[in-house]
C-alpha cells in the first residue's frame, strides 16, 4: 500500500495533484538520464518500463484489498504517467512545471481513448489511462517545442 498510495500522498484530498507534484521530485534526480543520447536513454527508458509495472502490480493489489475498482488511494499511476510526460523533454522549470499542468489536465479531461482504458482489468485499467494522459502531454509538448 505503500507504493501504491505515492508514498501515502493518496490519502490527500487532492490525491492525483499531490502524487503529481511527488513525481516531479521523484524525477528530478533521474533526469539526466532522460536525454537524446541513445545508450543513456535506455537507462530512463527502462525505469519508466519498471514504473509502469510496479504501478500495475500494486494497483491490482491495492484495488484488491481495498475492494474498489479504481481507488482514488492509488495514485503510484500518476507517478509512472509523469514520467512518460517529460520524455526527452528538456529538464527546465518550464517544462517541468507545464508538463504538471497538462498532465493533470490530460488525467482529469481523459479524452479518447484515455477513458476508454479505464475499462481494461484491474491495475492495467488503473495506470494505463495515466500512462496515456502521460504520452499525450509528451507529444503536446514536444510539438510546442518544435514549433517554437
Amino acid at each position: 500500500m505503500l507504493i501504491a498510495t505515492g508514498l501515502g500522498t493518496g490519502y490527500c484530498p487532492v490525491s492525483g495533484t499531490v502524487a503529481s507534484a511527488l513525481a516531479v521530485v521523484l524525477y528530478l534526480p533521474v533526469a539526466y538520464l532522460n536525454t537524446t543520447l541513445s545508450i543513456v536513454v535506455l537507462f530512463y527508458i527502462g525505469i519508466v518500463i519498471c514504473l509502469t509495472a510496479l504501478s500495475i502490480l500494486t494497483a491490482t493489489r491495492a484495488a484488491e484489498w481495498l475492494g474498489e475498482k479504481d481507488p482514488h488511494k492509488v495514485v503510484i499511476d500518476e507517478i509512472a504517467g509523469y514520467f512518460y510526460a517529460m520524455f526527452l523533454l528538456p529538464t527546465t522549470p518550464l517544462y517541468i512545471g507545464a508538463s504538471f499542468v497538462i498532465f493533470r489536465i490530460f488525467d482529469v479531461w481523459k479524452p479518447f481513448p484515455i477513458c476508454k482504458s479505464q475499462a481494461l482489468p484491474s491495475g492495467w485499467g488503473i495506470t494505463i489511462d495515466d500512462v496515456l494522459a502521460g504520452i499525450y502531454t509528451c507529444l503536446l509538448l514536444h510539438i510546442i517545442k518544435w514549433t517554437l
